[in-house]
């Protein structure tokens, strides 16, 4: 490539934590330093092209852009040569994409869903109706989910303003009546993964108007691991693709293509991705090994779930299972379950005419002889003594 330097125009999304990587990325290969004019134009909302009326024409441009972004064809019929960050231009004649492996994605978010024994998991855009591509990369993670025995399905949030390009959207979350009313529709407990970070500021914001507990009730995933990830409340799990990788990529691909080669005729796979385990999907612990003893806990406590057990779902020492879970949540493992169970047992004996052999069968116990000595154990008195007394108190109030 040789002449005057070549205009290069950055159309990316600012509020995306990927845009910054990308350009880091594209600004490492010498060659852009040489022989480009790198232009930012930032893109801050869809349909609404990043350039001013009358700008000097483009030789090439790297673009975050949805289909609704005309702009974009009216720049490649301008001859500007375009590199899209997506899959949304995938086949579009004067467009090359480079952009990351989903599948591989999607794999690591799957693997994280099932070590915390989730079988419910939700694929969340943002108007997928109008983005084609990203509903089937989330169909095929719903599909991928499928395969491996958990219930899956894609979600569109609509409404105008991306989360991920328009941040404003994280101060109205309750006005998200939407999703308020989709969340109520969940079997709990789900997994909720979303397109962006903000997006899944939202989610947890929503969900706790509703009264659920994120990850005990919604595990929750964004992408991109944005820097407010980290220092959200509950701090975020989430997934991101090697945004430097997919810019110096993008630098290679655009020099060949400004000196007269020819674009990729298939888009070019970024792969490296990494999923940042957080508070939103481990808890407290910030652990799997202790979220998933958490969670047999809080499904199997009534049971009466045994130490055995637990270390066997942790993976763990006994001696480091028990102390991870107590510096997580204050209490060792087999005192939490008692405590579960002798409350479980205490509200069946109070709620209703129930017999102590049921209540005993109910949680789990051999026979009403064990269930008498493991009650006045923990409780100091008989089921019967408790059950009379409440009764008492009961009538005593009327």
């Amino acid at each position: 490539m040789s002449g005057p330097r070549k205009n290069v125009g950055i159309l990316l999304p600012p509020a995306v934590a990927y845009s910054p990587r990308i350009l880091e990325g594209l600004m490492r290969h010498p060659q852009i330093h040489q022989k480009c004019m790198v232009i930012e134009c930032p893109h801050f909302e869809p349909g609404r092209s990043p350039l001013l009326p009358g700008a000097s024409a483009l030789d090439a441009a790297i673009v975050w852009a949805e289909p609704r972004d005309h702009w974009v064809h009216d720049l490649i019929a301008q001859g500007t040569r375009i590199l899209s960050c997506g899959a949304e231009w995938d086949g579009t004649p004067g467009v090359a994409s480079v952009y990351f492996d989903r599948p591989e994605m999607h794999r690591m978010v799957i693997d994280h869903l099932k070590s915390l024994g989730l079988r419910t998991a939700v694929g969340m855009g943002h108007k997928l109706g109008l983005r084609p591509a990203s509903r089937r990369l989330l169909e095929g993670f719903a599909e991928m989910a499928r395969g491996e025995g958990i219930d899956a399905q894609v979600w569109s949030l609509e409404g105008e303003g991306s989360p991920a390009m328009a941040p404003g959207r994280l101060l109205q979350a309750h006005a998200e009546h939407q999703l308020a009313d989709f969340l109520r529709t969940l079997k709990l407990p789900a997994a909720m993964l979303c397109a962006s970070d903000q997006m899944a500021v939202i989610v947890c914001e929503v969900a706790a108007r509703q009264g659920l507990r994120v990850p005990e009730d919604v595990v929750v995933i964004g992408e991109s691991d944005n820097p407010l990830a980290a220092t959200t409340r509950p701090p975020l799990t989430s997934i991101a693709g090697n945004a430097v990788a997919l810019g110096e990529t993008a630098a290679v691909v655009l020099i060949d293509w400004l000196a007269g080669g020819a674009p990729p005729s298939q888009p070019v796979i970024i792969s490296g991705a990494r999923l940042v385990a957080r508070e939103s999907s481990t808890g407290r612990s910030e652990s799997v090994a202790i979220e998933r003893v958490r969670r047999l806990i809080e499904r199997d406590a009534v049971r009466g779930i045994s130490l055995a057990e637990l270390v066997a779902a942790s993976g763990l020492s006994t001696k480091t299972m028990v102390r991870h879970y107590r510096a997580a949540f204050g209490v060792d493992p087999i005192d939490e379950v008692n405590r579960l169970r002798l409350a479980e047992a205490k509200r069946l004996l109070v709620s209703g005419p129930s017999k102590v052999a049921e209540v005993a069968a109910s949680c789990g116990f051999s026979s009403p002889a064990a269930f008498n000595n493991y009650f006045r154990r923990h409780a100091g008195c008989s089921p019967s003594a408790y059950q009379q007394a409440a009764a008492g108190v009961s009538e005593s109030a009327l």
